[in-house]
């Protein structure tokens, strides 16, 4: 079976969006980068260990591979812009991105019990095709008997 892999919605109008549009291409990438740091992080949009306790902006840098100064700094300016524009905050020391969780909300499809049930329905559907000859009984001399291959 497939390893699960957490993924990231994406949504269309960030093409378009003024608040991306006032971030250089550079910055877009680290902004990027910090989307699927907080998902893998799991805990609603905020950015932090496993334990619950705050990643610093050096921590972040070096867990979404930013290494050389240069790269740092775009860290730094694209927190500054994005903070000043609502899409970032400190929240008791923990950078965190606003309305993270509403964005990456699962929707009713995806939940668990909906997946179960469309599951249960393939399996189903699929041993129906597997076995499309069902065995029956004759209702009269001339209707064949149809065995089970």
């Amino acid at each position: 079976m497939a390893k699960w892999k957490p993924w990231l919605k994406m949504w269309v109008e960030w093409v378009h969006d003024p608040k991306m549009l006032s971030l250089s291409l550079a910055e877009q990438c680290v902004w990027w980068r910090i989307l699927a740091l907080a998902q893998e992080c799991n805990a609603g949009g905020a950015l932090t260990k496993g334990n619950g306790t705050p990643l610093t902006l050096e921590e972040i840098a070096m867990c979404i591979h930013l290494r050389i100064s240069k790269d740092i700094s775009i860290l730094e300016s694209m927190v500054k812009k994005m903070e000043a524009l609502g899409s970032l905050n400190w929240n008791s020391k923990i950078l965190t991105i606003t309305h993270f969780a509403e964005r990456q909300a699962k929707t009713s499809s995806e939940t668990s019990e909906a997946i179960r049930e469309r599951v249960r329905r393939h399996r189903e559907q699929k041993a129906e095709t597997e076995n499309p000859l069902q065995e029956t009984l004759p209702s009269s001399p001339q209707t064949p008997l149809l065995l089970k291959l």
